[in-house]
């Protein structure tokens, strides 16, 4: 038997044990979905890390960072620092104000503030689209993870995403957050001791770094602002992430979780970016396969290879049924008016999301352009007009022609740097060009309020 089959079917097993015991607390007996979408508003700054963490070290965050370190060298350490970044502003304040809104999704900022059901919708359909695609990217990821540990059967592959849906499906919200951390906790463990074990076996190459770094700059110089900017700025308006603020007890949980699984997301930040260059120095070429499962076998043994196997499983699940039920929660909540929703339901919309993400993976092959591609346009659209609603609250009102113009902007800027190449400045010319639209909305198409009108 691969020593990989014991941890790989214990995990999935204990997913969907939790899954079945939260689903007792999941009643779905609100119009809103609170207990199913949000567990009812309870969580503590301990579960709230440990979903933050778990949530963003996915297949993107190690697969991914992995495979692109292997081509671009240490530059590919700013894709997870961006995610380290966005936590950080989460603890700092945002998310904290984020908590106090009691909002049920990102997109009920533009309804609430800016009294537009049709920007609402919008917002919705562009979040359920870049998550969705990220989605998709996990399992790729997790395909991927298979092929590296040599179980190529189709039928693997389907059982496994089949019980991240069921697990997902049965328990809701905080069938998610349990499960995250669990997976959270032992995954982190097996990283730190699959990387400990690889670097005493591993040749010691850093006298090259300074070489490397030079030699890669040609190929990262068009990606290092697209791999910083994208995540960081994502974090601020990705359902998922808001989802957790506004499910968190406290102002004070949400603060305390952002700068703990900042700190931990950044020193895990290295592990696969080691991964990827040390598969670089020693030529280990990875095809279709995971470069980070590569260089664990060539340098390890059968047993560290199915620790680390089963700490890139624990990643990739924990994300994608985070994603799962963000997507979810935006379908049931945005796209559904005036009408109660049973728990029957809400389990079969989040149940036709993972369809759809499994029925996506055959169609895309790289995990990091893929969620960077899903990324791109949401912050694009929606970055500028959602934080601003979120600080003017009340203020934002008026501003609905600002915030149309912004929405409209990003996306011709998007549209416009997808079809003309413009190197770096692409990755910042739709997010500058939203905000200029919201500051031409707020200059000349704002009413005057009647107070000013008088004092005239």
């Amino acid at each position: 038997m691969d020593y990989s089959l014991v941890p790989f079917l214990a995990v999935l097993a204990l997913s969907f044990i939790v899954g079945c015991f939260c689903s007792k607390r999941a009643k779905g007996n609100d119009s809103k979905g609170s207990d199913y979408f949000l567990a009812s508003r309870q969580l503590g700054w301990f579960l709230l890390t440990m979903t933050f963490a778990a949530t963003q070290i996915g297949g993107g965050f190690i697969l991914g960072t992995a495979d692109s370190a292997a081509q671009i060298g240490p530059y590919a350490i700013l894709f997870p620092i961006g995610y380290c970044l966005g936590f950080l502003a989460l603890g700092l304040g945002f998310g904290a104000k984020l908590q106090s809104l009691q909002l049920n999704t990102a997109s009920d900022v533009f309804e609430r503030y800016y009294d537009s059901s049709l920007l609402k919708k919008i917002a919705a359909l562009l979040s359920v689209l870049s998550l969705t695609g990220i989605l998709i990217a996990q399992a790729v990821g997790l395909k991927k993870f298979l092929f590296s540990v040599g179980w190529t059967d189709e039928w693997i592959f389907l059982a496994a995403w089949s019980i991240v849906i069921l697990y997902t499906t049965q328990g809701g919200f905080l069938a998610v957050v349990w499960t995250d951390a669990i997976q959270g906790l032992v995954m982190i463990g097996m990283l730190i001791g699959a990387c400990l074990f690889t670097m005493y076996t591993a040749p010691d190459f850093s006298q090259t770094l300074t070489n490397m770094a030079s030699i890669k700059w040609e190929a990262a110089e068009d990606k290092i602002l697209g791999f910083l900017i994208m995540p960081f700025l994502f974090t601020f308006i990705e359902q998922d992430m808001l989802q957790r603020c506004f499910a968190a007890k406290s102002k004070r949980a949400v603060t305390i979780a952002g700068c703990l699984s900042a700190c931990i997301l950044f020193a895990l930040a290295i592990i696969p970016v080691y991964f990827g260059m040390l598969a670089d120095e020693l030529g280990i070429k990875t095809a279709a396969n995971s470069t980070f499962m590569e260089v664990v076998k060539v340098l390890t043994n059968p047993f560290v290879a199915s620790i680390a196997a089963s700490a890139i499983l624990l990643a990739i699940i924990s994300t994608a049924s985070s994603l799962l039920s963000a997507v979810s929660s935006n379908i049931s909540q945005d796209f559904v008016v005036n009408k109660k929703l049973s728990i029957t339901r809400m389990k079969a919309i989040t149940f036709g999301i993972g369809i759809v993400a499994l029925i996506g993976s055959y169609t895309a092959t790289n995990i990091l352009s893929c969620m960077i591609a899903s990324y791109e346009l949401s912050v694009a659209c929606l970055f500028v007009p959602l934080v601003m609603g979120v600080f003017l609250q009340g203020r934002a009102k008026a501003l609905l022609p600002a915030a149309i113009l912004s929405v409209a902007c990003g996306g011709a800027g998007f549209i416009l740097v997808k079809a003309i190449s413009l190197g770096w400045l692409g990755d910042i010319m739709p997010l500058a060009l939203s905000a200029a639209g919201y500051g031409v909305g707020a200059v000349f198409f704002t009413p005057i309020p009647e107070q000013a009108l008088e004092r005239e």
